[in-house]
């Protein structure tokens, strides 16, 4: 399990540096996703929050915007810096981070609302259950509903022998909560991200999705393919279109 959890924190740390983060506007993705919840009754003004795997804190900066006080949590490092980079650079006084793996994580402390979005930290009986053991209200946990597919990484996938791991977390919480007779509202959200890279930038993510199986990668072909979606202005475009479950529970 420490092998598996080492490889866990070296993945997301290799992710940190071309991984999304917080941007200030409020017509973008994380915005939206936040006015489905909102339109659900769900208020986040004057909230204690904590964030589980909050990563580069695209909705950590922005929660902490409304709350009264944030915490976020995550297993890498280097994401961390980022989040702390930025909310400095927001004025940002009321986040904490926490460097830790989900499992691992304890504390006194109780909130009113618990956010996950996109986390492998939740992933069996016992990291779901903690999460009703830190709330006092609110649960707001997105998931994968089966898609997250990227235009770059199909074919480096197809390349390399490669069969891609279904994204169902979404879908597997609802299971879970209807196996453990938990009342759960979901919201099912699909679309396609657009992400502009330079060229390392774009190569780097390629070289990271790749680690996580059992391939040599073919270096040559990466650098060759990525060719295939290089812009006018000398900038990278992947696509990656998605299905998502946003499930609100309230306790």
């Amino acid at each position: 399990m420490e092998h598996v959890a080492i490889k866990q924190k070296e993945f997301w740390n290799g992710k940190a540096q071309v991984f999304p983060r917080y941007e200030p506007c409020e017509n973008n993705y994380e915005a939206r996703m936040l006015n489905i919840a909102k339109k659900h009754g769900v208020d986040f003004t004057g909230q204690k929050i904590l964030d589980v795997g909050c990563g580069t804190g695209m909705y950590t900066i922005r929660l902490a915007q409304e709350a009264a006080s944030v915490l976020g949590t995550d297993i890498s490092e280097e994401m961390l810096d980022i989040l702390n980079t930025d909310a400095k650079r927001e004025n940002i006084t009321n986040l904490r981070t926490v460097l830790t793996d989900w499992k691992d994580f304890e504390t006194d402390e109780r909130f009113d609302l618990i956010f996950c979005s996109m986390t492998p930290a939740v992933h069996d009986n016992y990291t779901r259950e903690k999460l009703f053991k830190y709330t006092d209200r609110w649960l707001i946990f997105m998931g994968f509903a089966g898609v997250m597919q990227s235009d770059v990484m199909a074919e480096v996938y197809r390349h390399h022998g490669v069969t891609q791991r279904k994204f169902n977390n979404g879908k597997d919480m609802e299971d879970w909560l209807v196996e453990n007779k938990r009342e759960f509202t979901a919201y099912p959200v699909e679309g396609e991200w657009v992400q502009n890279r330079h060229a390392e930038g774009m190569a780097v993510c390629c070289r990271n999705m790749l680690s996580s199986y059992d391939v040599e990668m073919d270096e040559s072909f990466i650098l060759s393919h990525i060719e295939n979606f290089k812009n006018s202005d000398g900038s990278y475009t992947e696509r990656i279109k998605y299905k998502i479950e946003m499930i609100i529970c309230e306790i």
